[in-house]
């Protein structure tokens, strides 16, 4: 369906704006950034819980896990 997350049409994809200058997990500030609430895992077992703007490519790869439910659940009952 998209390019750029298999399951999800990139037309749907909200790009965060200006506030957000890099990514949260690998720093890179010249990709797109898309909103993601979540934990990452390091390498040596401990997490980052501050997670709120990453790359595609870091959603697709690295060992994330979601947390923000509650903006899809709100989301979900108000349509």
């Amino acid at each position: 369906m998209g390019k750029i997350f298999e399951l999800i049409a990139d037309q749907a994809l909200e790009k965060l704006d200006e506030y957000y200058d890099e990514c949260h997990i690998c720093e890179d500030t010249d990709v797109d950034l898309y909103s993601y609430q979540g934990v990452l895992t390091l390498p040596d077992g401990t997490t980052d819980d501050d997670i709120y703007a990453a790359c595609a490519t870091c959603i697709g790869l690295k060992p994330l896990r979601h947390t923000g439910e509650q903006d899809y659940i709100r989301a979900i009952k108000n349509t």
